[in-house]
């Protein structure tokens, strides 16, 4: 039923970063559901904050979408247990750090599983450099809110699922600006 009104804590201790990233699963849902999903991630100001390497990001860059790559996928059910799937996912993107109210429905006709992916994407240039690989990786805390509705509310629209076929692959797109990590990390 999700969460309701309420928000939620990522789980302790799996906050997701890095090149790792965990999941909120909603399982077994009634074919042609409609969810409102919020996703709020807690940016520092300073990055590895406690250690003598701290850097800190530019405030502005705490809401910049290159920073998050969130999805929802939603799944037959059962769909990721199997070897072979017989029907590719719906994925939706949800960029941001802040990401409220976002309504899917889940496709007619069959039971889905719904997986939350909060994704936050650290500037691989950090990643690259020892000792950040060697346990420090950035981490992020989030929050999360579910809510299973009857309708849809009154002035609100579902979101359009990506639907891919055979072995295509989202695009990639032009970022504009220097760079992310040129444009939040540089000194100034």
């Amino acid at each position: 039923v999700g969460t309701g009104e309420e928000w939620v804590d990522g789980p302790t201790g799996m906050n997701p970063g890095g090149f790792a990233y965990n999941m909120i699963r909603l399982k077994d849902v009634a074919p042609g559901s409609l969810y409102e999903i919020s996703l709020e991630f807690d940016v520092p100001s300073k990055i590895y904050a406690d250690e003598e390497f701290h850097i800190r990001m530019t405030p502005q860059c705490k809401n910049d979408p290159r920073l998050f790559s969130s999805r929802i996928v939603v799944a037959e059910t059962g769909a990721a247990e199997k070897a072979a799937r017989e029907k590719r996912p719906e994925y939706y993107k949800i960029p941001g750090r802040s990401v409220n109210n976002f309504v899917i429905e889940t496709p007619s006709g069959q039971s889905s599983d719904i997986f939350l992916l909060p994704i936050p994407t650290p500037p691989f240039e950090l990643e690259d450099v020892r000792p950040f690989v060697s346990g420090y990786s950035i981490t992020w805390p989030y929050k999360y809110k579910i809510k299973k509705l009857a309708e849809l509310p009154t002035g609100a629209s579902k979101q359009t699922p990506i639907i891919l076929q055979n072995d295509e692959m989202l695009s990639l797109s032009p970022v504009e600006g220097n760079g992310f990590t040129y444009d939040c990390f540089n000194a100034q």
